[in-house]
């Protein structure tokens, strides 16, 4: 049996060490990088006295050592890079709570996401989207197929270090917590508004970072410099892919208005029978993609985010909500998938009566065609940041209208953390 040493003789240690004790921990003595605390006694609740000692000598002192880290959770990724460099094998390292490090992420090698995002108008990409505080944006030197095998090159490093149990930038990601099935894919391609840029829409959504609202004026303040050219990635994918092992989803500001390459953009996707996801905000009726959603090739996005049309013409400024119904309707009756997007914007969509028409638009859309699914997403503008109580309550309350009307529903998972999920669902 091996020897448990507890590495961390401070505050959370103190504590909490009659309740690790309580459940099966039983350690032979303390280790500490703390020179005051070395060759001390940790006063604890204790049947004996247990000595505090460094780490080198404890583990020389009980060579069959297990490592179990007393530290908070939020200390842990830095103090076991260190026992890492320092030489501490990975199996011999414990956490007295349980705590156990994702292992990967379902999104490495398998995402890529084409998207200027960048302030200063530059084309990046990336192999993550919504998580902002942890992806890595790359500078793209305009050629998709040299910015493609760098990405490779970089996300099969970072999964490596993830597979090894180090600790990266990725540790806290919602998205490592579980793999669903959009992502079993082998390869998935998110074309974004930096492939074609973000002034090519008829919206001007209060949330979307390509939107300046200034003085009751909105307009399109995102520029590339360096577009990527978005039927040539279509042939790269469809010259060096697997038909059946792509997933594209088709993000790039808004294909209904793109006539220069919208229509090329089917008739390829058509062609190779890609699976997918195409975001549209339906202000126009696509022949394209209610040809898609026939074949169950795709499901298509919509983000209605209202149940009036004042709030649509708040949140979108146009007003199109009639015509947006009217197209979501014929794209119903396709009996392709369908997902009714439903943004939650703290003081202008978050009550009950505008939830309850958005309910009744979608149980509308349901009884047409009953693969329709409602897409429940947080403000991309603060998804980094804890959900407020009236976010949860609306998130409540649109979740219950949802069983009641017993629709299909599903959260936006880039844009909520687990614990807004589980604030959520208590």
């Amino acid at each position: 049996m091996s020897s448990i040493i507890f590495y961390g003789a401070g505050k959370n240690a103190y504590e909490n060490f009659t309740r690790w004790c309580e459940n099966g921990l039983t350690p032979v003595c303390f280790a500490d990088s703390d020179i005051r605390k070395q060759h001390t006694v940790f006063d604890g609740s204790h049947p004996r006295k247990l000595e505090i000692l460094p780490l080198l000598e404890a583990i020389d002192k009980y060579p069959d050592y297990l490592l179990y880290l007393t530290q908070i959770e939020s200390q842990l990724a830095s103090i076991t890079n260190f026992l890492f460099a320092i030489g501490i094998p990975k199996e011999r390292i414990r956490y007295c709570d349980g705590f156990q490090k994702p292992t990967c992420c379902s999104y490495l090698e398998q995402n890529t996401i084409l998207a200027g995002s960048d302030p200063n108008g530059k084309s990046c990409y990336s192999y993550c989207c919504a998580n902002i505080s942890y992806k890595t944006n790359f500078f793209s030197n305009g050629s998709f197929e040299y910015d493609y095998e760098h990405l490779l090159g970089y996300t099969r490093q970072l999964k490596q270090l993830l597979n090894e149990g180090y600790y990266t930038h990725c540790d806290g990601c919602s998205r490592q917590r579980a793999i669903h099935d959009d992502f079993q894919v082998k390869n998935k391609f998110i074309i974004d508004s930096g492939v074609v840029g973000g002034d090519m829409c008829d919206f001007s959504c209060c949330y979307c970072l390509c939107t300046n609202i200034s003085h009751g004026k909105r307009e399109s303040t995102f520029k590339i410099d360096k577009k990527y050219d978005v039927l040539k990635i279509l042939h790269h994918i469809e010259k060096n892919y697997k038909a059946e092992n792509v997933f594209l989803i088709y993000a790039a500001a808004e294909i209904g208005v793109a006539k220069k390459y919208g229509s090329h953009v089917f008739e390829i996707w058509n062609r190779n029978k890609w699976r997918g996801r195409i975001s549209s905000n339906a202000s126009v009726f696509l022949p394209g993609i209610d040809a898609l959603l026939k074949q169950k090739l795709i499901k298509l996005i919509t983000s209605l985010d209202s149940g009036t049309p004042e709030t649509f013409a708040k949140i979108k400024g146009v007003d199109m909500f009639e015509k947006v119904i009217e197209n979501l309707e014929k794209y119903a009756a396709t009996g392709g998938a369908i997902g009714i997007k439903y943004i939650v914007l703290e003081g202008v969509n978050d009550n009950e009566s505008e939830i309850d028409s958005f309910t009744n638009i979608a149980a509308g859309l349901s009884k047409i065609n009953n693969n329709t699914e409602v897409w429940l997403s947080r403000d991309y503008r603060v998804n980094h940041l804890k959900a407020t109580e009236r976010e949860v309550y609306a998130f409540k309350y649109m979740i219950n209208r949802i069983k009641q009307l017993k629709l299909n529903f599903t959260f936006n998972y880039d844009t909520f953390s687990s614990k807004d999920i589980d604030m959520i669902n208590k």
